[in-house]
């Protein structure tokens, strides 16, 4: 809802592109962690990132509602 039905198909691409990305070094630090440091790490540190990620996401759009959450007259 936040981005023109024109700009769907180029946005949905570049999330999809920006996570398959991502998607790469993740095991080998997962593995680089859990070795020296124990189980529960790599576990710890996905948690800490995706809070910090849907924060920032929050962040950045709090002053830009979705159109269907503009109120009407007021």
């Amino acid at each position: 809802a936040v981005v023109d039905p024109a700009e769907r198909t180029a946005a949905a691409g570049l999330t999809s592109l920006a996570r398959a990305i991502a998607l790469v070094p993740g095991p080998a630090i997962a593995g680089a962690l859990l070795v020296p440091l124990g189980l529960g790490v790599p576990l710890i540190a996905t948690g800490v990132l995706k809070i910090a990620y849907d924060v920032s996401l929050f962040a950045l759009f709090r002053a830009h509602p979705a159109p269907e959450e503009v109120t009407r007259g007021g």
